[in-house]
């Protein structure tokens, strides 16, 4: 899936999400790093992931 212009994730390596109080998702991943999605791709994500 997008999550930003620059980069795609693997679905089935997201191990956790985090809303920010900023308004994006931190999304920890499953190589024990983490990365924040774009807020341009914020609604096809939470489509994508039922959220």
């Amino acid at each position: 899936i997008r999550i930003s212009k620059s980069e795609i994730v693997n679905i089935d390596k997201i191990i956790k999400l985090q809303l920010e109080p900023n308004g994006l998702i931190r999304m920890y991943l499953e190589s024990c790093d983490y990365t924040y999605s774009s807020r341009r791709y914020l609604k096809s994500i939470k489509e994508r992931l039922s959220i």
